[in-house]
């Protein structure tokens, strides 16, 4: 999620030295403007856990693991939506 972040935040906001430093959320209205999507946030709503950029066709970027809810034959669903979405293309 945060190699997403950065390059949406550098490609289409323009904030060419946007690095890991911009982890914390002064510039949430900025990128959420410039279309990416905040939809998963902690209980306390101190941290972004999902984005997404909903123009894309399957741009999507988590913080928490999924590998840990995921078994060979039972994928966690982010994981089989994405070889789905991979598969039709």
């Amino acid at each position: 999620m945060q190699t997403m972040v950065i390059e949406f935040a550098r490609n289409v906001c323009g904030l060419e030295q946007a690095d890991s430093t911009e982890f914390n959320r002064e510039y949430e209205e900025r990128l959420t403007a410039s279309g990416l999507r905040i939809t998963g946030e902690t209980p306390d709503q101190t941290y972004v856990e999902i984005c997404e950029i909903p123009e894309h066709p399957w741009m999507l970027g988590c913080q928490f693991h999924l590998e840990f809810k995921s078994k060979p034959l039972e994928p966690h669903p982010l994981f089989k939506a994405f070889i789905g979405a991979a598969y039709l293309l």
